[in-house]
């Protein structure tokens, strides 16, 4: 149990993923998502938003093979966070090219330290599995989210890219962050 009262469950510390486990993995998104993305999707997208819609997809993430894998943070037995990473799928990213795709803590557990900790963990295990540097696209006009990945040794890149669904449309920014043996 981390000072904070809460402890990460990694991938490699389970005999396998309970199938449970998506279901709560996909409700930290819907939630989150609900509140992280208010004002930059439309409201009736996020309050549509089901958990099971997105199960299928976790099942699929949590039976790829390393160097894909997922952290989960519980609080009490309850999943409150998690991070997953890939190797990039952009397609101007070089083969040594890690990538986070998706960094998720509920809102009312957030600034105690549990995204830091997952991001590390994810960071830790690009580098491990011999990826030289690690992307990751956030809202562009989501300031509060680019903070937090600056401070966390970050860098806003050039490239933007523009994810148009269904009526409307977010601008996303890329972050990179060099993987060197000290970090």
């Amino acid at each position: 149990m981390s000072p904070k009262g809460w402890e990460l469950i990694d991938q490699a510390s389970r005999d396998g993923w309970h199938p449970a486990i998506s279901e709560h993995i996909a409700d930290v998104y819907v939630r989150t998502s609900r509140v992280a993305e208010r004002g930059y999707v439309p409201d009736g997208e996020l309050d549509a938003m089901r958990p099971g819609d997105y199960l299928e997809s976790w099942h699929r993430r949590l039976g790829s093979p390393e160097p894909h894998a997922t952290w989960v943070a519980e609080v009490n037995g309850e999943v409150v966070g998690f991070c997953y990473v890939e190797p990039s799928l952009d397609d101007d990213a070089a083969a040594a090219t890690g990538h986070v795709d998706m960094l998720f803590v509920l809102p009312e557990r957030a600034g105690r330290g549990i995204g830091a900790r997952l991001l590390a963990e994810g960071v830790t295990h690009l580098r491990t599995f011999g990826f030289s540097e690690a992307t990751l696209w956030a809202l562009a006009r989501n300031h509060r989210t680019r903070r937090f990945y600056e401070r966390e040794g970050w860098t806003a890149a050039d490239a933007r890219k523009r994810y148009d669904h269904e009526g409307y449309a977010v601008d996303l920014i890329r972050y990179v962050r060099p993987l060197s043996a000290q970090d």
